[in-house]
């Protein structure tokens, strides 16, 4: 089974490093460390995925989610409505537009109201709204791809 995870949070994730001894250079010769973002949900979503089997294609924006679409046929996109280039609802018009991406379940999510997306695109399979918890999403990515094997 494969899923497209489009979002506007597909950054790469920081490589975590043990924790070293602490520095004894005095407190005006010490470097500034840089902290790194804590990984987006979406992030953690697709390497749980791919850790549960699952072949995961990640897209930063809408149009190359939609080529990623186009090129893989997944079984279920997990889109994210407020993405740059071209937003979800138009990735998902598009998607629908495309007589074989028609079938492809959908998985918007959003921190925007559910009812706002609907309003732009209603093409979708489920929503979930931001921040979602990764063990719902699972549930509910399972649940869609099991209605796609009975369908």
């Amino acid at each position: 089974e494969m899923a497209c995870v489009a979002s506007s949070g597909m950054n790469p994730i920081s490589t975590l490093r043990p924790r070293t001894e602490r520095c004894r250079t005095p407190r005006a010769s010490r470097p500034r460390h840089r902290a790194h973002p804590a990984p987006a949900p979406d992030e953690i979503l697709s390497l749980i995925l791919e850790d549960l089997g699952y072949r995961v294609f990640c897209a930063s924006n809408g149009r190359q989610g939609l080529e990623c679409a186009t090129q893989v046929r997944p079984d279920l996109v997990v889109l994210d409505f407020m993405m740059p280039v071209m937003d979800g609802a138009q990735m998902g018009r598009a998607m629908r537009a495309e007589g074989q991406m028609h079938h492809i379940r959908i998985l918007m999510n959003s921190s925007v109201a559910e009812e706002v997306v609907r309003c732009h695109f209603d093409g979708y399979a489920g929503f979930l709204r931001k921040p979602y918890d990764v063990e719902v999403a699972l549930e509910l990515i399972a649940d869609l791809l099991e209605r796609d094997r009975c369908a």
